[in-house]
């Protein structure tokens, strides 16, 4: 290959950015539970004060619901609210 072409590939290889983002979950060995949310510019924060995270599209509807139910719900229960938030119109 030529030299440039190499040169030129290396560069936009380095400078590309991923549109993604992650959620890291667990436990330690006490059972408390900790969630981790990796932002699109790779900022991580800590979700387990507020007990609740959501990524991907239907994110912020996903929040609302966890931010109504203020976590009265089972476990069981806040994830199948999850599962569902995103066909609940956005309240405004």
């Amino acid at each position: 290959m030529l030299p440039q072409l190499v040169y030129d590939l290396t560069n936009q290889m380095q400078e590309y950015q991923l549109d993604v983002e992650a959620l890291i979950v667990g436990r330690d060995d006490r059972t408390s539970a900790h969630i981790f949310h990796i932002d699109r510019t790779g900022i991580k924060t800590y979700q387990h004060d507020i007990n609740f995270a959501a990524i991907g599209i239907g994110a912020e509807h996903a929040k609302s619901q966890f931010m109504f139910s203020r976590l009265s719900l089972s476990r069981q229960d806040r994830f199948m609210k999850c599962s569902g938030s995103e066909a609940r119109p956005r309240v405004a």
